[in-house]
């Protein structure tokens, strides 16, 4: 099913394929999932690998399976047509290609297609168009079992020689696979039916069978008249290396061909090519090394342009939207905020003809927390983490709408529709989310118990966290973290064989508003922070005064005749806040003398200490959690984001801002001076004369939030530059501090609404754009990588 994992409520890693359950909603990711429930009574060899295991061999497919495809591009193996196979690791009886596009177009799982081997067809219902000559793949992993991985061509290179009767056999030491006899040429005229498009295509399961019987005698590569070539392999690396070699033997073999005829000699007997030891000898060789030119083949590719978005195969995306006039949803009220707890209404709705005898549909609300590592191996790899938490079950919230016949006749304005209600739940379920059978990944969560160091101690429930999505690329790392919710409507025709149409709607959950009245405790923090400062100016009429060399040696030696002036600067600052506040975000500082300290010749002189600059910053930390062994995985960033400054340097203030300096002054508020104020959509704000120059746009961001595998935690930074007689001192901090979201007004919702839903981009680099949103808050800023 779209978005929900073959085990349903277990944390981490997915039962057999997780990677397939990472995008949604793909053709492969679901249709293979759901294969493998179905068939979990003949679980090949491999079912005793981890999942952490399962999922990082078939993570290795996919990035193969991609590099493969432009490695063959690069090499001009393929053009627009051609296309490269492989069988599913964990599943013999299914194999994976791509959507029908050009091989340097694929570029993330969300191009490949699953397919079963009996027939070619794949193994979901529904899914978008694939290959035509698809039984060339699926006839060859039918009858030979030991082939796990196909290439077709048209190479231009290898086309003459299969109609001219010239035979290509091995005559490069790299290319003993082809052997020295000359290779087999299928004709496709040969095998062609009645009813056969005659276009040289295969594409009945007769002519695949035919095509794959040429490989029956240990042959590895099959010519195809006027057509092309096709090549078989144990593994995706030898099939893209036999196919690219394949073409380099035959243009070898036609240059010396031409030589012969330009130049009139036969070499004694025409091209010698290799014995059929060489060729043994030489096969066996390349089959060791052939990590050297495909390690090269993927640096080499790495900087073609087309591969740029192979970068989207490290995404993760939240589920999408799916729907048609098969089946889709429509919610009664799209624009009413959704709160946990809430209702919501609406219609599935059947447009296309079906005459159904009996049918049920149902629909159901899902929530997941998701989280993805991909960490450079070092080595032109990646290793990939992976965390998941289904909210609930899939059987949880549910509504079956309709049980019996369905009919809908041809014709515009014909359609089906049937309303159904669901209800949000307030909390996560905590029994679902303990049910993983692995320590290691319920010890990787982020809510654990207060002082449970143990993953026994098992994982709390909490109140259903908001929509929130972020992605962040650096040089070394890539990683996404969400939480999702979505819709999901499904159609199912019984009968003998039943038939199943589904459709997906993500909808965004806010998180609860804080209950009224707003809180008025920030809980204050005071810090203080002692400074100094030494300078002749100190003394009573020399303020202004130029110092002399002498002076200003004096104080460079740290002399005992330069006055110093000792004090302690004390700043308050809140450690909570919420969103929605009318007050400013409090800054509190005064200065109180040392006496004790201060040089006696200056002890009882009245101090001016002048503000020259003061400037506020929130870091906000955006963090991951993933299961490894023995210890979780974890990635965070940090983005700064400056809300407001004063500064005497860039802009003179008007009228020197005096900071209090005394054992009884009231503090000055700078906070207040600089306006700084947060909306219940957390937009920062400040009084125009203190707003950054260099800002755009106010910054924008989210209530301190946390939930399974993601967390947001923020930190107000501050700094107060300031001067004693003409003599300049900074002083700095910062304190994490707690972000509420905005409270709720009389009516129960949130006093100001959040803006309409927007889903993650789709085609946007990863690399360029950090994308954050969670309830109704959101941010968008560039993200510099530090990893």
């Amino acid at each position: 099913m779209i978005g929900s994992g073959p085990e349903a409520g277990q944390i981490g890693v997915g039962a057999w394929s997780p990677a397939f359950d990472a995008i949604t909603p793909s053709p492969i990711l679901i249709g293979v999932l759901e294969s493998l429930q179905k068939t979990n009574n003949t679980l090949p060899p491999q079912r005793n690998m981890s999942s952490l295991q399962r999922s990082a061999a078939l993570q290795g497919h996919f990035r193969k399976f991609i590099d493969g495809s432009h490695i063959l591009h690069l090499h001009q193996v393929v053009d627009a047509y051609g296309h490269l196979s492989f069988r599913h690791p964990f599943r013999p009886d299914t194999f994976v290609m791509s959507l029908n596009i050009a091989p340097a177009q694929v570029s993330s799982p969300e191009d490949l297609i699953a397919y079963k081997v009996e027939d070619a067809e794949p193994v979901q219902e529904n899914t978008l168009p694939g290959f035509a000559e698809r039984r060339i793949h699926s006839e060859i992993y039918k009858r030979h079992p030991e082939v796990n991985a196909v290439v077709h061509s048209h190479s231009e290179a290898v086309v003459p020689y299969t109609i001219s009767g010239v035979p290509l056999r091995a005559v490069s030491h790299m290319c003993g696979f082809l052997g020295p006899d000359g290779l087999p040429v299928f004709d496709a005229a040969d095998h062609m039916q009645k009813d056969d498009h005659p276009d040289l295509l295969v594409r009945t399961e007769a002519m695949g069978a035919a095509l794959a019987k040429h490989f029956d005698d240990g042959n590895k590569v099959t010519l195809m008249r006027g057509h092309g070539f096709t090549v078989v392999a144990d593994r995706i690396e030898l099939a893209v290396m036999r196919a690219v070699y394949t073409q380099k033997n035959a243009g070898i073999q036609t240059t010396a061909l031409m030589l012969q005829g330009v130049t009139g000699t036969t070499g004694g007997g025409g091209v010698k090519g290799l014995s059929r030891e060489e060729c043994a000898g030489s096969d066996q060789t390349t089959r060791w090394s052939m990590m050297r030119p495909w390690n090269l083949w993927v640096r080499e590719v790495e900087v073609n342009n087309l591969l740029i978005l192979r970068q989207r195969f490290l995404v993760m995306p939240p589920t999408r939207k799916q729907g048609n006039d098969d089946l889709s949803i429509q919610l009664l009220d799209p624009g009413t905020l959704l709160h946990p707890g809430s209702v919501i209404l609406g219609h599935i709705i059947r447009k296309s003809e079906i005459a159904a005898p009996l049918a049920t549909v149902s629909v159901r609300f899902l929530g997941r927390a998701k989280a993805k590592l991909a960490v450079s191996d070092g080595d032109n790899g990646m290793i990939y983490y992976r965390s998941r938490f289904n909210l609930w079950s899939d059987s949880a919230v549910v509504d079956v709408v309709h049980e019996g016949p369905v009919d809908v006749s041809p014709g515009d304005g014909n359609s089906q529709s049937w309303p159904f209600t669901l209800e949000l739940p307030t909390h996560t379920d905590a029994g679902l989310v303990n049910a993983s059978e692995e320590d290691s990944a319920r010890k990787a969560c982020f809510l654990r118990p207060p002082g449970a160091a143990e993953a026994a101690a098992g994982v709390p429930a909490q109140p259903l966290p908001g929509t929130f999505y972020y992605d962040h690329s650096g040089s070394s790392k890539h990683w996404q973290g969400f939480v999702e919710y979505w819709i999901q409507a499904e159609l199912v025709e019984h009968g003998k064989r039943s038939k199943v149409v589904q459709a997906a709607l993500p909808v965004r959950v806010s998180p609860p508003p804080s209950p009224a009245p707003p809180i008025s405790d920030l809980r204050l923090m005071t810090r203080k922070v002692a400074g100094s400062v030494s300078s002749q100016r100190l003394m009573p009429g020399m303020e202004t005064a130029e110092l002399s060399f002498r002076h200003k040696t004096l104080r460079l030696f740290g002399s005992s005749k330069v006055p110093t002036f000792h004090y302690t600067l004390h700043v308050q600052y809140p450690t909570v806040f919420q969103l929605g506040s009318m007050s400013t975000i409090p800054l509190l500082v005064h200065v109180t003398p040392n006496k004790e300290k201060t040089s006696d010749v200056i002890e009882n002189v009245t101090r001016t200490v002048s503000l020259k600059f003061a400037g506020l910053e929130l870091r906000t930390t955006t963090s991951v959690i993933c299961p490894d062994k023995p210890e979780p995985y974890l990635a965070s960033k940090t983005q700064k984001f400056p809300l407001s400054q004063i500064s005497d340097f860039l802009r003179p203030v008007e009228g020197t801002v005096v900071l209090p300096c005394g054992p009884n002054e009231e503090p000055l508020d700078l906070g207040a001076v600089m306006g700084v104020q947060v909306d219940a959509r957390g937009r920062f704000t400040s009084a125009p004369r203190h707003r950054l120059s260099c800002s755009t746009t106010n910054p924008t961001v989210l209530p301190s939030f946390t939930t399974y595998c993601v967390k947001v935690e923020h930190a107000l930074y501050w700094e107060v530059q300031i001067s004693v007689a003409g003599e300049l001192w900074r002083g700095q901090g910062n304190q994490e501090i707690l972000l509420l979201p905005p409270c709720e007004d009389a009516s129960g919702s949130a006093a100001f609404p959040p803006p309409a839903y927007e889903e993650p981009p789709a085609d946007v680099e990863s690399s360029d754009l950090a994308m954050v949103f969670e309830g109704g808050f959101g941010l968008i800023a560039t993200s510099a990588s530090s990893d």
